[in-house]
């Protein structure tokens, strides 16, 4: 797996297992924070969709 983060410095990246980056110390919040965020835009899109069928 590779992660790939755009910030005001650049690009950087991290690449390695999904079971090392998943607990690798800065790997694994990322992993973590795109997770929950994943599964709050899912919600809001099935709001979204019982409001507008």
């Amino acid at each position: 797996m590779r992660l790939n983060l755009l910030t005001p410095s650049g690009l950087h990246f991290g690449q390695a297992p999904f079971d090392t980056l998943w607990q690798d110390a800065l790997g694994g919040p990322v992993l973590v924070a795109a997770q929950q965020l994943m599964q709050a835009l899912i919600v809001k899109h099935e709001q979204v969709a019982e409001k507008h069928p």
